[in-house]
Order: structure tokens, then sequence, then C-alpha cells
């Protein structure tokens, strides 16, 4: 009876339902105790593997600069170093680095970083250290994690590299011919010492303003050309330094950025000048050796002429035929002769013999030579200087050849014309060191492309008459003097030279001299 409860001593409902709610809390709370156990047992496990797998040098160090832990990689490349302090066991010395990373980390609770020499595979190598500072329960820091990768092959590439980039430098500004780099808005932001040397300082300018003294852009830009499609691309230019044209030949490539876009254009030039200047010679001497050949012939054909006339008069017993035959011979002669001087002169380097002289006196006697011929053609010779001029010093023998070669042309120039009247006007001054003679004719004139040719070796005006080296002569007469020669012609016009040179010629032959 006594082991019967009685009602009072049975539990409420709300007393099971509570105790009921605790053991479901406690079996909740043992589940996610459970839960997290097998969370941290995996992150752990993760964590790890990381740890033994990580593709670096990983170490825990203690605050006796201990190796405590170590990774895979650590173990391979240096042994089982667990014990060893770590200034020992991966870089071989005896005290601690004066830049520790770790003494850092321990000290500050940062985390630090430094690039320090390690002794690997038998030699030093460049490693990236960085540290991280592991705490305990108490925020206390415990240890330090210490993890490296080896830079040495970065290095070594970066080493390469930058001799690479030296050795492109070097080829860059020592290349033998213009080297310039183009943006977008054909400005140009590099060249080389050549282009520099040549041009000056071009660089911000644009490319057709700096060097080719244009308003606008080329017509045929090879530059805007491989912006466009990324090619290269040749031109042949005409590029202008202080007034004087060169001849370039052009070629174009783009330079890419790391997504394949064209960044800017290279531009490598070459300067043609002398080239074209050959090429033009050879095609000159190509079109007149026919128009010289004819001469030759027709000199031949005279003296054979001759030969015949003087025979007949020899074997007739006629003294006027022998006469008129070797009158003939001598003329033809006489042009072999010029024909011969001509070409030597053309071909031969010679010093002017400077002397005091008359310049008046020189132009009136080349004048009285010509009279006769230019009154035989119906021309007027017209002498427009001064009866007495200064004197002065230079060459009177060549400049004699240069004015007689220049009132000879113009003589044949107003021959062929059928104006009325013709003349050819003679003129010379001498302003200070300056003698100027200028010589004119109103005669059949010339167009720009003879013009261009006349004082290209073995080009005449004249055909199979003429031999195409007066002119050369005359200029090349000007030239050691260290004068000009101009010429002003308009086709059915007339034709203008004009000749200038120093009449003290001292200091312009001692340039000279330093120059050759």
């Amino acid at each position: 009876m006594d082991c019967i409860p009685r009602d009072d001593d049975m539990p409420d409902d709300s007393t099971v339902i509570e105790v009921a709610a605790i053991y479901r809390a406690v079996d909740e709370l043992s589940r996610r105790v459970q839960e997290r156990t097998y969370q941290l047992t995996a992150e752990r496990k993760m964590f790890k593997n990381l740890f033994e797998e990580a593709p670096c040098y990983l170490t825990v160090v203690d605050r006796e600069y201990r190796i405590v832990r170590a990774n895979r990689a650590f173990r391979e490349q240096f042994g089982d170093r667990l014990g060893s302090h770590c200034y020992v066991g991966y870089k071989r010395a005896d005290f601690k680095c004066e830049e520790c990373p770790v003494a850092k980390t321990f000290a500050d609770g940062m985390a630090h970083q430094s690039e320090e020499q390690w002794q690997v595979n038998g030699g030093t190598a460049s490693v990236l250290v960085k540290t991280a500072p592991i705490f305990n329960d108490r925020h206390e820091i415990m240890e330090v994690i210490e993890m490296a990768v080896d830079l040495t092959k970065i290095r070594q590439l970066e080493t390469q590299l930058e001799k690479r980039s030296g050795d492109y430098e070097y080829l860059f500004g020592n290349v033998p011919c213009y080297l310039t780099v183009v943006n977008r808005d054909f400005e140009i932001v590099r060249a080389n010492k050549k282009f520099e040397d040549h041009f000056g300082p071009k660089v911000g300018q644009k490319c057709y303003i700096g060097y080719k003294e244009r308003l606008s852009k080329c017509e045929n830009c090879p530059v805007e050309k491989t912006f466009i499609d990324g090619l290269s691309h040749e031109s042949e230019e005409v590029w202008r330094k202080e007034g004087r044209e060169s001849n370039i030949m052009v070629r174009t490539s783009p330079l890419f950025d790391e997504s394949g876009n064209i960044v800017a254009v290279m531009e490598m030039s070459s300067d043609v000048t002398e080239v074209k200047r050959l090429q033009n010679e050879l095609a000159l001497l190509g079109e007149t050796v026919a128009g010289m050949s004819h001469t030759i012939k027709n000199i031949l054909a005279g003296l054979q002429g001759g030969v015949y006339v003087v025979d007949s008069g020899i074997a007739r017993g006629r003294e006027d035929r022998i006469l008129q035959g070797w009158a003939m011979v001598k003329r033809n002669v006489e042009k072999v002769s010029e024909l011969v001087h001509g070409i030597l002169f053309a071909a031969k380097e010679r010093e002017p013999e400077y002397k005091e002289a008359d310049p008046a006196a020189l132009l009136s006697e080349i004048c009285e030579l010509f009279e006769k011929k230019a009154k035989s053609a119906g021309i007027f010779l017209v002498r427009d200087f001064d009866g007495e001029m200064a004197p002065g010093v230079f060459d009177p023998a060549g400049m004699h050849s240069a004015v007689s070669n220049l009132i000879s042309n113009a003589i044949d120039a107003c021959a062929k014309s059928d104006k009325a009247p013709r003349t050819v006007t003679v003129q010379g001054r001498v302003e200070g060191d300056t003698f100027s003679v200028v010589v004119s004719d109103n005669g059949t004139g010339m167009p720009d492309e003879v013009k261009q040719k006349l004082f290209g070796k073995f080009y005449s005006t004249k055909g199979g008459h003429g031999t195409g080296l007066g002119l050369v002569m005359t200029k090349k007469i000007v030239e050691e003097h260290g004068g000009t020669i101009t010429v002003e012609s308009r086709e059915g016009r007339g034709t203008t030279f004009r000749i200038d040179i120093p009449l003290r010629p001292g200091e312009w032959q001692e340039s000279r001299k330093a120059v050759v």
C-alpha cells in the first residue's frame, strides 16, 4: 500500500513537458556539438593538408627561433630540421638575421616580409619570406608561421629580361637607320640616336611636321595603314630639313600591348638620296649615250669627209680642195678635243687657281668672243655691267669657262626661237665680297622636268650636238669657288642663270680643307 504513489506525489503535466524539453535541448546541443566537432576535424584535416601540400616552404617557429613544424616541400628540400634554429636549418648561419621578419612579428604581432638568400641545392637561392602570428586562446603570440617562395628562377628571368631589354635599347639607339615610334595621334613618342643627330629632338611633335615639314598628314601614310590593318607597309617619301629634301625609304611595323591591341607603330627609315642620285645619273647616262654616240659618229664622219677632200685635192693637184679638207679635219679635231676636255674636267677633282683679277675685264673679254657668233645668228648680245669693278681674288680661267658656257647656251636657245628681237643679256655686279653674274635670254626656255636635269652629267638639251657636260663643268667651277648657281626658266619665255661667288675665298678654302 505504501508503494502506491499518492496523487499529490505524481508530477504534473507541466513538469513532464519541461523535462521533455530539456531532454530535447540536450539532444540538439549534443547533435550540434557533434556536428561542430566533425566540422572542426574536417577543417583541421583540410588545414593540415593545405599546410603539408602547399607549393612553397612552410615552417612554424617558436620564440627561440626553433622550427617546430615544417611541410613536405620544406622537408624534401632541407631535410628534417625540427628543433633546429631556423637560421641554421635553411640559411646555414650562426646567428639570427639582422632584419628577421619572425622577430618583427613576435614584437608587434603584424605580418612582415623580406627577401633573403637561402642555401638550396648547394647554391644560393633568392627567397621571398612572409611571416604571420599564431595566437593562443588568450590572444598571445605563441608561434610564427613562415611562408617562403623560391624566386630564383624569377630573378634569373628578370636578369635575362633586363639583358635583352638592354640589348634592345642598344640596337634601337645605334641601328644605322632612322627609327621612330609614333602613336595614334601621329606624335613621335620615341626616336633613336641617328634620327635625333640628323633632325634634332622631335619627341612630342607630329611626325609630318617634325621632319617632313608638312602641315597635314601624308596622303598615303604607311603609319596610318599599319594602325588600320596591323600589317607592315612601305613607301618612298621626301623628308625635309631646313628646306633641304632627302629621299627616304620607309617601312612600318605595329607594336602591340598585352591584349593584342596596336598601341603604336615603329617607323624604320633609310636615306636613299645618294642611291636616287646615282639612279638618276645612270638613267641620264642611258638616255644620253645614244646622243653622244651620234656626236662621235658625226665627228668621225667629218674627219672622214675632210680626209677624202684632202686626198682628192692632192690627187688632182688642187690646193683649194686641200685647204678646204684640212679645215674640215681641224674643225673635227677641235670637237674631239672639246669632248675629251669636258669629260676629263667633269671627272677630275681640281683646285681653282686663285689670283687677283678684274671682273669687268673678264666679262668684256668673254662678250667680245661671242659678239660675232651672236650677230651672225641675228641675236643682240647686251652688256649690262660697269666698265670698271673692284678687283677680287678668284680663278679667272675657271670663271671664263663657266660664263662662256652660259652665254653659248643662251645664244643657242635664242637661235631656236622665232621671237623678234632675240636678246642675250650679260649682267655683272660686285657687291661687298660677292661677284655676281647673270646671263639671261628670251629664247625657247625649258619645262620643269628638263630644268631639274640640267646639272646632271651627260644630259644635253642639244640632242646629238651637245655633250651634256657644259653645265656640269660650270656648276663644278662655281662650287669649287664656294659659290652657287641657280636657274629660272619658263617654256617659251626664256631662261636666266645666276652665279654668285665670293671674291675673298680664304676662309671658305680653310673650311673646305677641314671638311675634306
